[in-house]
């Protein structure tokens, strides 16, 4: 049995919605090559100075790791979504966190 994961790798900025978007294209590109796994890279949504990092920081089910869900629900692949800042006990503590969503976008 042939399994086919790809892994994208691209240019992450300060510009959230663009690194987002540019990620959205690689993975529908992975998938409509046959890609069952796609694996996106550390810092997929930001790069940036640590401060603006806390400020976008959210819990796992915000809304940049839900929209990661429901892009590889849309397009019914496994999904390794590269670090998220997750927000940690308080303010000054983020995360680095990867998620596994499933083709149901769990």
């Amino acid at each position: 049995m042939a399994y086919l994961a790809a892994v994208v790798q691209l240019t992450t900025t300060t510009d959230v919605s663009a690194s987002m978007a540019q990620a959205e294209a690689l993975v529908a590109e992975a998938a409509g090559r046959g890609a069952q796994l796609v694996a996106l890279p550390e810092n997929v949504a930001f790069m940036g100075p640590e401060a603006d990092k806390r400020a976008l920081a959210q819990p796992v089910d915000g809304p940049l790791f839900r929209r990661l869900g429901e892009l590889a629900g849309r397009h019914g692949i496994h999904l390794v979504a590269g670090t998220l800042p997750e927000r940690g006990p308080d303010p000054e503590h983020v995360y680095n966190t990867s998620v596994l969503y499933g083709p149901d976008g769990q």
